[in-house]
């Protein structure tokens, strides 16, 4: 199984599998994020018997590894995971292909100058290539200065 995963300002895939986006392979952003989709094709090698459901979870890290706490003014530290289930039918012979498409509103509060990662994990395994990475804008110094007077 492979598992790759892009980011774009929008997706939405189709009734076919394929996947349509605006903006894609992005890699840097403003600490209050615009809109952002975060896609997942997993695909299994010709052979594989997959048929049926298969559990999925794209969770938001930090560079550290370890999952990122979006910080909601007057709000507990809230954590990005998106579980899913992704049906897939094998034909023989032919690689089997499932897109997972998630689109996220604008305003995801993160912090300026941090690198961040979206990580696909598939019915309890996960693959460090399993993810996408980017970084926010650090706050400039003129930035900083305006918000701390």
């Amino acid at each position: 199984m492979k598992v790759y995963v892009l980011l774009a300002d929008s997706a939405q895939a189709d009734q076919t599998g394929k996947i349509h986006a605006l903006g894609l392979g992005w890699t840097r952003t403003a600490p209050i994020t615009g809109s952002m989709a975060v896609i997942a094709l997993i695909q299994f090698e010709p052979g594989e018997d997959v048929t049926g459901q298969h559990d999925c979870v794209l969770e938001l890290l930090e560079e550290d590894g370890r999952p990122a706490a979006l910080q909601v003014p007057g709000r507990e530290p809230v954590h990005l995971k998106l579980e899913s289930t992704v049906e897939f039918k094998s034909e023989p012979g032919a690689p089997v292909t499932a897109p997972l498409v998630v689109n996220l509103g604008p305003g995801m509060p993160l912090k300026p100058g941090v690198t961040y990662a979206w990580r696909a994990t598939v019915d309890g395994k996960t693959d460090p290539t399993w993810e996408a990475q980017f970084a926010t804008h650090p706050v400039s110094t003129d930035e900083h200065a305006a918000s701390t007077s």
